[in-house]
């Protein structure tokens, strides 16, 4: 089993850009990595798929990352978060003036014995070896 990399964009976000809240489906892990951003550039929300985990909380006098079901991550240059796909996120909006750049991307597990991908085309791997070379497939 490998690690493969199946999915790379990049973002640029200007002043009062967002992202809705999503998930990345048909993936394992997701990635941002922070090139450019000021500290109003806008937080990557993270959100506790748990709905009625919300509904009895008792009343808190401050909120925090033990007790709260968003967390906010503060976007930094040079930072790399990951999370797992499934975790519902989004991006709040860019109140700075200077653009937040940030590259993603989509991580998923992947075994030479896997015959497709959720397309339903044969992949690759990327450890194949040419068609020449020796050794088991």
């Amino acid at each position: 089993m490998q690690l493969v990399m199946r999915e790379l964009w990049a973002n640029v976000s200007g002043k009062h850009a967002y992202n809705n809240v999503h998930n990345h489906p048909n993936s394992l892990l997701s990635d941002v990595y922070y090139v450019q951003a000021e500290p109003e550039s806008g937080d990557l929300s993270l959100i506790d798929p748990r709905k009625q985990a919300w509904v009895t909380q008792p009343d808190f006098s401050e909120r925090n990352q033990m007790n709260s079901p968003v967390q906010f991550i503060v976007p930094e240059a040079g930072t790399l978060i990951i999370f797992p796909s499934w975790l519902e996120h989004g991006v709040n909006q860019n109140l700075g003036n200077a653009d937040r750049i940030s590259i993603a991307f989509n991580i998923n597990l992947f075994h030479e014995r896997m015959v497709g991908n959720p397309d339903g085309n044969r992949v690759q791997s990327p450890m194949a070896r040419s068609p020449g070379s020796t050794g088991r497939r």
